[in-house]
């Protein structure tokens, strides 16, 4: 079988009974631009973005960091030329790169946020969660989260939401109210909502009573006018689709796109599971590889294994990660710790604890083995070198595809 790895594939032989765990996919759009002009123009529950602008009208566009494939190289010219039609002149769009807790970027990679030559034309920022004096306070949302905002993203007269709708491990879906929630948070805030992906109903593919979402959309509703435009990309990371509009209703619409596309039924559990992350930038480090791990653990049996696949050409990808998962405490001691004092980076040592109680963890990465063996993991330099017998499933797509044991799937 053919996996991605970075921006390369690997070869992996997998016995012929291998169970491959894929959603049905989506396929790329034919004219990706038309149809990001036609969502604009025609928006889900929201007048068309021309009419929400004019010529005074101050814009702050909030877009993703590098670890998320946005197609945004397509859909940013697109959404530039529809508010040079409107009127509104490049002195008044700044870009806001929504880093959330992940870290400033350095200039380098800010530059290669947007599509070429678009940083010189306009003012384009990173957002730092710790720079309180560049945060105001919004409101308080009611399970007492104080949430803090960067100012001049609260202060635009209009703020328009970017990204990609994808699954998430505990928000239930990537994409909609996190370009601005924890996308330009402060830390404390982001922290807050976080802790509470300890509870049960914090899951993936679950918004309906999902306390994390839930305090994500009361935080943004704190703030004024808002317009989102977001893609959903196929496992190349190629456009399939487009929604605009209300930040909740055309998110709502992305959703289900994405989970028609992404879930699938996994007939039983297995006893291995082989799980790539998708290759960049999925797997561009290990912070981000944990959510295809955690995927491929709900299908796995108790004192299963699974060979994790992910690069991680970035290392570690978190300070605080880097200094928990080594200390490898029972996931119950990390539960407890983090509901007295959540700490972001800390959140996926419990993650990878509960995972690494239910069973073995492989990984094939460029990661040192010292390294991968402090984080309990199995270094595997060589994929064949583990014997693959029992029930196996492939995930090819880890980080992209729900899989749903049997008796799961409604």
């Amino acid at each position: 079988m053919r996996l991605a790895y970075g921006n390369g594939f690997l070869e992996y032989e997998l016995p012929p009974q291998t169970f491959v765990a894929e959603g049905k996919g989506l396929k790329p759009l034919a004219d990706p631009v038309a149809a990001v002009r036609e969502a604009m123009r025609n928006p889900t529950a929201s007048p068309p973005l021309r009419e929400l602008v004019n010529v005074q009208s101050k814009i702050v566009i909030l877009v993703s960091d590098s670890t998320r494939p946005t197609g945004a190289d397509i859909f940013i010219p697109a959404l530039l030329q529809e508010l040079e039609t409107a009127g509104v002149p490049d002195a008044n769009i700044t870009f806001m790169v929504g880093t959330g807790a992940h870290g400033v970027l350095t200039a380098d990679e800010l530059a290669a946020v947007l599509p070429d030559g678009l940083g010189q034309r306009f003012q384009v920022q990173s957002h730092d969660c710790f720079a309180k004096s560049r945060l105001v306070h919004v409101g308080t949302t009611s399970r007492g989260n104080e949430v803090w905002l960067n100012q001049l993203a609260v202060e635009a007269d209009l703020r328009i939401l970017t990204g990609a709708v994808s699954i998430h491990p505990f928000a239930g879906f990537g994409g909609g109210r996190k370009a601005l929630f924890p996308g330009v948070a402060g830390y404390e805030t982001i922290c807050f909502n976080h802790s509470l992906m300890l509870n049960p109903r914090a899951a993936p593919g679950v918004l309906a009573g999902n306390p994390v979402h839930e305090d994500f959309m009361e935080g943004i509703a704190f703030t004024g006018p808002k317009f989102l435009l977001n893609s959903i990309v196929d496992e190349a990371g190629a456009i399939a689709a487009i929604e605009a509009g209300d930040v909740n209703r055309a998110h709502l619409a992305g959703t289900r796109t994405v989970l028609e596309s992404a879930a699938v039924t996994v007939p039983g559990l297995a006893d291995t599971v082989v799980a790539s992350a998708g290759g960049f930038p999925y797997d561009i480090n290990l912070y981000q590889a944990v959510k295809a791990l955690q995927n491929a653990a709900r299908i796995v049996r108790p004192g299963g294994k699974i060979i994790l696949i992910a690069e991680c050409s970035q290392g570690v990808g978190s300070g605080q990660f880097s200094e928990w998962a080594p200390k490898q405490l029972p996931s119950q001691v990390l539960a407890q710790q983090l509901k007295q004092q959540f700490v972001l980076g800390k959140h996926k040592c419990f993650f990878v604890s509960e995972i690494l109680e239910k069973g073995t963890v492989y990984l094939h990465s460029n990661l040192d083995d010292a390294l991968v063996k402090s984080f309990g993991f199995v270094p595997l330099a060589d994929l064949a070198s583990v014997p693959l017998q029992g029930r196996i499933v492939a995930l090819p797509h880890a980080t992209a595809t729900l899989p749903l044991p049997q008796g799961l799937a409604d």
